[in-house]
């Protein structure tokens, strides 16, 4: 496969009205001033044929301008860098990140997608340099982190769109781990499990995104599964551990399934338990269809009829082990 610059280019020149999300705010002159392939490896080719995650790259530059514009912080030029399968757009300062960024993104749509129907297509990763950039392009954000539980806020991190990831930058996700064993890999997997909620979409259309007042309304019924089946499939369960112990001792008694509220930090280990039983294609089951008689359907059918309070009992004792490591 030999890589084509013309045909690696995705929409450069609507890159700034699809990117700066927040021009109603901080008032900006953007324009694209150049667009070139990649040259920082030897080759733009990885073996296989797999294009590298540098292959093709625009910069934009972005001057503040207008009332006020000298009090806020002036954007520096932002860059478009393309894998095989995503678009990452970053500022220029975070370029050295985004192709981690991008590898993992590739390697999580590679193991995901043995497992699930179907793959979204077109998928762009933003990384916003700062929260407030994040929460002020996507709003429901600070909404679903106050709505968590305080041991789970710092994770949530990053929101799925239709066909578009928006996540903090890494250096801004490694700035938010906590002093404790999994905190950093946690949050540095925080791309993969927002891919990994594209995916399900893509799989079950009755879970968001795309993001309605139908769909949200559902969301919020079966947060547990769509946050759970994220965190599994993405890796960032078996990193939770430090944050559940903490979520136990702070709060009561969970729910089961987990609540709006535990969803972010409980809801992988609702998934972890179904893989260890069942498998992991039937976790795929479980996130690719919502029986009409609701969570409590899906559950006891997953586990093949086992009654709901033995269920709880094994979840509640998995949890136990999983915050006593």
């Amino acid at each position: 496969m030999s890589l084509d610059a013309s045909s690696q280019t995705t929409r450069i020149a609507t890159a700034r009205d699809r990117f700066f999300k927040i021009d109603s705010v901080v008032d900006q002159r953007c324009e694209t001033i150049e667009e070139y392939p990649n040259n920082d490896t030897e080759s733009s080719l990885r073996p296989g044929g797999a294009v590298s995650s540098g292959g093709l790259r625009a910069r934009v530059e972005c001057r503040g301008s207008g009332r006020g514009s000298e009090a806020r912080r002036e954007m520096s030029s932002w860059v478009e860098t393309t894998s095989r399968n995503f678009t990452a757009r970053h500022e220029e300062r975070d370029e050295d990140d985004v192709e981690a960024v991008l590898e993992l993104l590739e390697d999580t749509r590679e193991r995901v997608g043995a497992l699930f129907a179907k793959l979204p297509q077109e998928v762009t990763v933003v990384l916003h340099p700062s929260r407030a950039e994040l929460d002020l392009a996507q709003p429901f954000l600070p909404v679903a982190r106050r709505l968590s539980t305080p041991a789970a806020r710092r994770y949530v991190a990053g929101w799925a769109g239709g066909g578009a990831l928006h996540v903090l930058a890494p250096r801004l996700l490694a700035e938010r781990a906590a002093n404790v064993a999994g905190s950093r890999e946690m949050l540095a997997l925080t791309p993969a499990a927002l891919y990994v909620q594209l995916v399900v979409a893509a799989c079950n259309p009755a879970l968001p995104p795309p993001w309605s007042p139908r769909t949200m309304l559902r969301a919020t019924r079966w947060a547990w599964l769509i946050a759970g089946t994220a965190q599994w499939f993405s890796g960032q369960t078996k990193h939770a551990w430090p944050a559940i112990a903490r979520r136990l001792r702070e709060a009561g008694r969970p729910d089961f399934p987990p609540s709006l509220r535990d969803a972010a930090l409980l809801g992988g280990t609702v998934i972890d338990l179904v893989a260890r039983e069942e498998g992991a294609e039937s976790a795929v089951r479980l996130a690719s269809a919502l029986p009409r008689g609701g969570p409590r359907e899906a559950l006891v059918s997953v586990f093949h009829g086992r009654a709901m309070i033995d269920t709880e009992g094994k979840w509640r004792a998995h949890v136990a082990r999983m915050a006593g490591r």
